[in-house]
């Protein structure tokens, strides 16, 4: 029999698309979840923590934003073995003034640093 481990993990708001990617770590104790449809097609990606002494999930550090409308950033994302680095892909990407490049895509890693509680882009 299946048991649900923690609170629900709602989106922010209304046709984001929250859950559209999705990836736990083995041990089920961090999750990362991708929301392309955020903010008009920006994106966003929000990783929690499991607590089970409360059984809720916790966000880590700030959600992690696309860079600009439309990229459809969190449409894909890979989440490290321990939870603290993240690879996030943004296929509608445009290099260029205003986002009016040709939607190259662009893949962005994070590294999540604990005593700030924050996401800091690598590279």
């Amino acid at each position: 029999m299946w048991k649900r481990v923690g609170n629900p993990i709602i989106g922010e708001n209304t046709n984001e698309n929250s859950g559209f990617a999705v990836q736990i770590i083995s041990d089920g104790t961090k999750v990362a979840i991708g929301a392309p449809e955020y903010n008009q097609g920006q994106g966003q990606v929000r990783i929690f923590q499991y607590q089970p002494v409360s059984n809720q999930w916790t966000q880590l550090g700030s959600s992690i934003t696309g860079l600009s409308q439309n990229e459809k950033f969190g449409t894909s994302l890979s989440l490290s073995s321990d939870g603290t680095k993240v690879a996030i892909g943004a296929p509608e990407y445009s290099q260029g003034q205003g986002g009016q490049g040709q939607g190259q895509g662009q893949v962005r890693i994070f590294q999540y640093q604990p005593v700030s509680n924050q996401w800091t882009q690598l590279g």
